[in-house]
């Protein structure tokens, strides 16, 4: 790719994200950010959708810093619909989200606790850490 112009870097891996062989998607999306190519973020979470596990793993690893904790400390400047849906892409990215979201709950620190029960609901995962906000 180094000695390829930007087009066609762009082009081959955009094609090799539909291919058949899920080795060479996965490949192609782990490359999409790095490689700048427009639209990678949504590119990134269709991924996340997709039936091949290693793609999904590709994708998730690719947005690996978009972390439930990260969602906790600016959960209060999101529009409640915006955090519904922050909280359902977050679940996608990284399965033990929740498990996370709990241990902040329970944690014991208290300024992230109270930050953490807050995000909960906004989340959409209230019913979910049932358990954890009642503790």
């Amino acid at each position: 790719f180094d000695r390829l112009d930007y087009d066609t870097t762009r082009r081959i891996l955009l094609d090799s994200l539909d291919s058949h062989d899920e080795d060479v998607s996965a490949w192609a999306t782990s490359l999409l950010r790095s490689r700048h190519v427009p639209g990678a973020f949504r590119l990134l979470v269709d991924r996340l959708d997709s039936s091949s596990e290693a793609v999904r793993k590709a994708a998730r690893d690719e947005l690996s810093g978009f972390t439930v904790e990260h969602l906790v400390a600016l959960q209060d400047r999101l529009t409640p619909t915006l955090c519904l849906q922050a909280g359902e892409l977050i679940r996608k990215i990284d399965p033990d989200c929740r498990a996370k979201l709990a241990g902040m709950i329970t944690g014991p620190v208290q300024r992230q606790r109270i930050a953490a029960a807050q995000a909960a609901p906004r989340l959409g995962m209230a019913d979910e850490l049932r358990g954890a906000l009642l503790g």
